[in-house]
């Protein structure tokens, strides 16, 4: 075999059909499978609750900051 001139070209095919067909099959697994869900969709519930309402739990009745009554630190019916 004195001729190799295209031995890297079938070499870099075959690897780069390797390449796809375990990339197919990942992705493929990720979407039947519920790993983005848990992933993303459940520590997304607590985020969006405390950038909505700062809360942890999530927002709810009564958990958003204006649906409480006011507090003051002074009373104004007093005097100073």
């Amino acid at each position: 075999m004195k001729n190799q001139q295209g031995q890297i070209l079938i070499e870099m095919v075959i690897l780069m059909a390797i390449g796809i067909g375990v990339t197919m099959l990942f992705s493929q697994f990720i979407r039947n499978s519920d790993v983005s869900n848990t992933l993303i969709s459940k520590p997304w519930n607590k985020l969006s609750g405390m950038i909505e309402c700062g809360v942890w739990t999530g927002c709810g009745p009564n958990k958003h900051p204006s649906a409480k009554a006011r507090n003051i630190s002074l009373d104004p019916s007093e005097p100073l």
